[in-house]
């Protein structure tokens, strides 16, 4: 009879244990980037091989249903084994409310349907320019792509969701304090005061707490586009001392608002517009932030595609000791039309084009420039291989004209050029 009672309930803990698990899936890729040959116009400058990157290199998994699950991910910072991780659970348990505990990396909520990180996707590691990872390293083109779109929320904390009616959600993050050090050692707190009473300092005010907090609405009108509008909250100017709440006296953290359209009627083509500013800081409100403003599109048609982004930063006047001070304007383009050449194979060519206007001479350059220009040249293949591998082979052509006191004469009027040939391998498991 026991051994009749032990068979049974051995079988109730494996179906349940199968229940349990049945929807977990674990998965996760490998990038090895390449930069066979390359080289510059530094003056006495050699031409160079050897340099290997290992990018996100990570592990998932990933668990749950339509009601609720979360993911885990362990993965190592670039070439460095040492594991990191973050991971984050929700629930659903309404059709109109989701809540969710832990963090989100990859982002919640993020604008850029076409100007962001899918814009080249995970080819910005494998060899093409892109706004993340610098083989265009600071040129215009790649810094003014971004600044006009909400990236999402991805911190650690807390975030509820509501969907009230159909093609509406407001979304609401709270980040929580995260902490580096102790007291006896010189804290470094993160965004918040600690609350002295207690006991592990993990905790803060409310006010400092909710001070921080992300709202995001997004109204999706039914075979039109997608509205989406976004504030970070910021407590603004802090005149007064560091005890106080909200910060370091002395010190500036106005709010900043996002609002985009995503156009999706066109068959075949989308359209993204958006824009981003931050509130006017300084204890008299004398100190202004650029405005950002964005244009994304793409299009396909059969084996072609097109993809292209504008970034426009619009300067901004400043009181500084008395003085009225305008910061530089800034414009760039991206154009990444791409061709089916068969199955596996996949051709690239990006182009770009920056520009810097400025008002006044530019520190640590000779002379008094009105403007400065980058460009870039990037064809690059994709060959998809079997078991999920893909390699990535090209060329970057870059001329950084900012940078231009690096450039190989000595009165550093010429940009700096810099040129290469990369190779890269992803792997997904």
């Amino acid at each position: 009879m026991f051994m009749k009672k032990l068979i049974i309930f051995s079988l109730v803990l494996a179906l349940a244990a199968g229940v349990v698990f049945a929807q977990a899936s674990v998965g996760g890729n490998l990038e090895i980037a390449y930069k066979f040959l390359g080289g510059d116009n530094i003056d006495k400058s050699q031409i160079m091989s050897g340099d290997m990157a290992i990018y996100n290199a990570h592990a998932n998994v990933n668990f749950g249903g339509a009601d609720g699950g979360g993911m885990v991910r362990l993965w190592s910072a670039v070439n460095e084994w040492k594991p990191n991780f973050f991971t984050f659970i929700w629930w659903k348990p309404t059709e109109w409310l989701r809540l969710q505990f832990g963090q989100n990396a990859d982002g919640d909520w993020g604008h850029a349907q076409i100007s962001g990180w899918g814009f080249n996707a995970e080819a910005q590691n494998q060899g093409a320019i892109d706004q993340y990872r610098g083989i265009g390293n600071g040129a215009v083109v790649a810094r003014t792509a971004g600044n006009a779109w909400y990236g999402g929320f991805s911190g650690l904390g807390a975030t509820v969701s509501l969907t009230p009616i159909e093609g509406l959600a407001i979304n609401v993050a709270i980040p929580v304090v995260t902490i580096a050090g102790n007291d006896d050692t010189g804290a470094i707190w993160y965004n918040n005061k600690p609350n002295p009473s207690s006991a592990n300092h993990g905790e803060t005010t409310a006010g400092s707490l909710f001070s921080k907090m992300h709202i995001n609405v997004a109204y999706t009108i039914q075979d039109i586009g997608t509205i989406r509008l976004t504030t970070e909250l910021g407590p603004g100017y802090n005149k007064g001392d560091a005890d106080e709440w909200y910060g370091t006296a002395g010190t500036n953290d106005p709010a900043r608002i996002w609002a985009s359209f995503y156009l999706m009627a066109i068959d075949d083509m989308g359209l993204d517009v958006g824009a981003g500013f931050r509130l006017p800081a300084g204890e008299d409100a004398d100190i202004n932030f650029p405005v950002g403003i964005g244009l994304g599109f793409r299009y396909a048609s059969g084996d072609f595609g097109i993809k292209a982004r504008i970034g426009m930063e619009l300067g901004a006047e400043n009181k500084i000791g008395g003085t009225t001070v305008k910061s530089d304007t800034s414009f760039g383009i991206n154009i990444l039309p791409s061709y089916n050449i068969n199955a596996n194979v996949v051709g690239y060519l990006g182009v770009g084009l920056g520009i810097v206007s400025m008002d006044k001479e530019v520190p640590g350059v000779d002379g008094n420039y009105d403007s400065l220009v980058d460009f870039y040249v990037n064809p690059y293949f994709l060959v998809r291989g079997a078991n999920g591998v893909r390699f990535y082979a090209g060329f970057t052509l870059v001329v950084d004209d900012v940078n231009r006191n690096q450039g190989g004469k000595k009165d550093g009027k010429d940009g700096l050029v810099t040129w290469s040939l990369p190779l890269g391998m992803r792997a997904y498991f």
